[in-house]
């Protein structure tokens, strides 16, 4: 009999077919791949991670076993090199002797010394107890020699700043910034959204060194991470503070805020001393060679450095560095230095040196650096906050808005970060506008005394600046410390137009007292002035509550120019007017004792006349 074709056993022929090339493909299609390790944020800074860039080095690759043995791994080629010691297997041979680990620079590789002076000097060591120095696994012997390395940290996560793994780490890490062994997995980027965490692919199972690039500013990494992929991990970094403050100790009560609220900008005379405080933090790393650069550079506008200034650590250790009373202005070097008592005596630590640039143009700068002195012992305080304090005084040059600046440079494993805080002072003025009566210009017959709050005492001594062309009189400020010893001017003089421009003024009280009124007539009484500054913007006064009180009333001063400049100053203006009196004859002029005599005879008629007619009245 003749078979019928059926179609649908052909298609079950297809589908068995099918069904069996799945079946052999399923191990290598659908066989899930080495586990990631993923990289979670860190937990101790708000600083954002993004943009970060992490790389992966395999150095120990695991070996698959059939048997219930250990884990076993055996280290990658590309790192034969760093672990090539010379001599290992003579070295670690016995458990009876103690050995010290080093890593050579200069051959790139990990070296080992019997003794501890074998050690070349300055050189990092990782010593291992004799405990620890049996004959090594030769078969496996850089994993081994790992393995001897104690940590704290959880298996799979072998992470600095931790001991002898950390500074083991720190080795590995100039190998691979040396070096640049090949084949390193792909970068990954954390991403502009900032995410909680982030996974790293890997081809195989394995431990990874894991370098750190592109570290946002203000962010310091500090560890190193050899990590078995698989494992979770919260990366280690601090956030690195700047902030400057400012306070005038002239100001009752004006003292530095919290550290969360900074004063940032205060109020001055010219002439008067202020206090900065500057705060920022030593970077903590598993390596302190990747600190290349840590510099505090601070510029005073209108202002000069002066007296000592001190660098105090979180522990209460305290640096210091003066500038002469002869030296203020000029350009100076020092050492922040202090005394430490010890079994043989005492001796002199230095944490940085103090560069200062001469005052010029208006402007005075100065540079901390930390890492410049050869004995400097800025690694004792790594991971603690840090303060410079220092003085400044005001100078003649000084305008509404008069910054302070500073900026904190620091190299991180190549990674430069630049961070910047502000601090400002400011100062104001007055203008008077002098009017008569009868309208006419009586101008140069005025003088005004210029007091502070109490108006006792002698008038403040000012200093003549810009002069009016045609009466060489008009504007006058406060002395500067430079010039307080031979400010003479007490008597202020009005310019051409009848106007007095005093500057140089802090948000305070002063009396303007009339000293001087063109004959006819009458002084005004004394003037109480009192300087506000915004709150909104202290460069400004505050029109609405800087007042003059003269002639029984309170009137808003008139704010006649802005901090719009660079060089404005925010005057406060009023207007004083000097009313017409009676015109009577000088005392000591001739003839004067006629009218004297005349009146008082005039006097005495009357009241006799008086007299006179009140007696006829009685007799009546």
């Amino acid at each position: 009999m003749k078979k019928r074709n059926v179609p649908w056993r052909r298609l079950l022929a297809v589908l068995t077919s099918l069904l069996m090339m799945l079946v052999l493909l399923a191990p290598s299609a659908f066989a899930a791949g080495p586990d990631p390790i993923t990289l979670n944020k860190p937990s101790t800074t708000n600083v954002s991670w993004s943009g970060m860039t992490v790389t992966a080095y395999k150095v120990f690759s695991k070996v698959t076993t059939t048997s219930g043995d250990a884990t076993l791994y055996t280290v990658e080629p590309r790192f034969k090199d760093f672990f090539n010691i010379e001599g290992i297997e003579d070295s670690f041979g016995t458990a009876t002797k103690t050995l010290y680990l080093y890593y050579d620079s200069t051959g790139n590789n990990l070296k080992v010394a019997t003794t501890s002076d074998g050690v070349p000097k300055g050189a990092t060591s990782i010593t291992l107890p004799s405990t620890s120095t049996g004959a090594l696994d030769l078969a496996y012997g850089e994993a081994d020699l790992l393995s001897r390395i104690t940590s704290d940290d959880k298996p799979g996560q072998l992470t600095a700043k931790n001991g002898d793994i950390a500074t083991f780490y720190t080795w590995l890490e100039k190998y691979i910034e040396t070096t640049t062994p090949a084949s390193p997995q792909p970068p990954v980027t954390v991403p502009p959204n900032n995410p909680a965490n982030v996974a790293i692919n890997v081809p195989a199972d394995g431990y990874y060194a894991l370098l750190f690039s592109n570290v946002p500013t203000g962010l310091s990494v500090i560890q190193g991470i050899l990590v078995e992929n698989g494992t979770d991990i919260t990366m280690k970094a601090e956030e690195i503070p700047l902030t400057k403050q400012v306070r005038n100790p002239g100001h009752t009560g004006e003292n530095f805020n919290a550290d969360n609220n900074p004063q940032q900008d205060t109020t001055a005379e010219v002439g008067d001393t202020l206090e900065y405080r500057i705060t920022t933090q030593v970077p903590d790393l598993a390596d302190p060679g990747n600190l290349t650069k840590y510099i505090l550079e601070d510029t005073l506008t209108n202002q000069k450095l002066t007296g000592t200034l001190t660098l105090k650590a979180e522990n209460g250790d305290t640096f210091t560095a003066a500038i002469p009373n002869d030296q203020v202005g000029q350009a100076w070097t020092a050492s922040f230095t202090r005394t430490v008592s010890g079994p043989t005596g005492q001796t002199t630590e230095t944490l940085a040196t103090l560069t200062v640039n001469a005052y010029s143009a208006g402007s005075q700068s100065f540079k901390v650096d930390f890492l410049a002195p050869a004995d400097s012992v800025w690694q004792n305080y790594q991971g603690q906050t840090i303060t410079l304090t220092y003085n400044a005084t005001l100078t003649s040059s000084a305008v509404a808005t008069n910054p302070n600046d500073v900026t904190l440079t620091f190299t991180n494993n190549n990674d430069v970060h630049t961070l910047t805080d502000q601090a400002v002072v400011h100062t104001y003025g007055i203008e008077v506008q002098k009017t008569f009566s009868d309208g006419g210009d009586h101008a140069s017959d005025v003088i005004f005394n210029l007091y502070r709050a109490d108006n006792t005492g002698d008038p403040l001594k000012l200093v003549q600046v810009n002069p009016d062309p045609t009466t060489g009189k008009g504007v006058y400020r406060l002395p500067d410390a430079s010039e307080a010893a031979t400010a003479s001017i007490t008597d202020l003089k009005l310019d051409a137009n009848g106007k007095l421009t005093i500057t140089g003024l802090d948000a305070a009280t002063y009396w303007l007292v009339e000293a001087g009124v063109p004959q006819g007539f009458t002084q005004a009484k004394p003037i109480q002035i009192v300087l506000k500054a915004s709150t909104s913007n202290k460069a400004n006064l505050d029109a609405s509550k800087s007042t003059a009180m003269y002639e029984g009333d309170t009137k808003d001063l008139l704010e006649t120019a802005t901090a719009g400049s660079s060089t404005s100053i925010s005057l406060g203006q009023l207007t004083v007017l000097n009313q017409k009196g009676f015109d009577l004859p000088q005392t000591g002029s001739a003839g004067t004792w006629m009218f004297t005599v005349g009146g008082i005879l005039l006097i005495a008629a009357a009241g006799a006349l008086f007299l006179s007619s009140r007696k006829k009245n009685s007799s009546k």
